[in-house]
């Protein structure tokens, strides 16, 4: 092979391989950037489930409350 040619393919070699380590790289970030963002919605799911336990509770209270207030009634 002549000198050019070895050349052209030693470069695109060279960016095959830039280009390989970048995709690389950001497949990294992505990838800690999927596991930050899994990590705030199991944190959201956690508040919402306590929110829901409290609001469960509150509903469960007042229907006990207006049970009460139905026996009063037709008593």
């Amino acid at each position: 092979m002549n000198e050019n040619v070895e050349n052209l393919i030693l470069t695109q070699l060279r960016d095959i391989r830039a280009e390989m380590a970048e995709m690389k790289a950001q497949a990294t970030l992505d990838k800690h950037e999927l596991v930050e963002r899994l990590e705030n919605i199991q944190t959201a799911v956690g508040g919402h489930s306590v929110m829901l336990n409290a609001l469960a509770g509150y509903i469960g209270g007042m229907e006990h409350r207006i049970e009460q207030l139905e026996a009063k009634h037709d008593a």
